[in-house]
């Protein structure tokens, strides 16, 4: 297998570090882990405070969430994304492909024609009109969705790849005798569209669906 100078585009909203737990981040840091593991050259284009097992070329000091009050904040975290982008352009001869998991994904794919590498760009957010509408400007885009219920949500879109987030098995230990309950782990969002219809992202009413008809606790 070729060993590949990858470049990983990050959100800027956090740091990336083992300790990050918000999904997008821990994905982040587990691929690049793996990634190094299995010989490729990585560079990780996000915070100075990033720690990852890739190269850090920082293109922020922190992240947004972490800075302090500024008078526009969508200024400030449009200004640091687009100067990652411009970074991957500058330096993109030290790179033989971009992984972009850019917040929000369709930005880096302006560049068009000036980034002459491929760029995959993995879509971690929902499926939602406004972001398929945006991305159906860039109908050469190689998209990943992260199931093919999101792929099938994405209606117009040619989506040719489709990778589950996986997890660390090493950070988990088999119980063989399961206890009393099940349990939900995933932020909690629910809110009612303008047609009524309600939307659960996450899926917590399932959860507390399955563990009515199964007549278990929920944690």
């Amino acid at each position: 297998m070729k060993k590949l100078k990858v470049a990983i585009l990050p959100h800027l909203v956090r740091p990336i570090t083992r300790y990050t737990l918000a999904a997008r981040s821990r994905i982040i840091y587990e691929l690049i882990d793996e990634l190094v593991k299995h010989g490729h050259e990585v560079t990780l284009l996000g915070t100075k405070d990033s720690r990852t097992a890739a190269k850090n070329l920082p293109v922020a000091p922190t992240g947004i969430f972490l800075m302090g009050v500024t008078e526009n904040d969508f200024y400030r975290h449009t200004s640091y994304l687009v100067r990652a982008i411009k970074t991957v352009q500058k330096h993109q001869q030290d790179f033989d492909i971009v992984h972009n998991h850019m917040y929000p994904e369709f930005l880096p794919l302006l560049l068009g024609n000036q980034l002459r590498i491929p760029v995959l760009t993995t879509i971690h957010t929902e499926m939602n009109d406004y972001l398929i509408e945006a991305l159906k400007r860039f109908p050469q885009a190689e998209l990943v969705a992260l199931s093919h219920q999101h792929r099938r949500d994405a209606k117009g879109l040619d989506i040719k790849h489709v990778v589950y987030n996986g997890i660390n098995m090493e950070l988990f230990r088999l119980h063989e005798h399961p206890n009393d309950y099940l349990l939900f782990v995933g932020r909690i969002k629910i809110v009612r569209r303008e047609s009524g219809q309600i939307y659960d992202p996450k899926g917590l009413l399932t959860a507390i669906s399955v563990a009515k008809k199964s007549r278990q606790r929920l944690l």
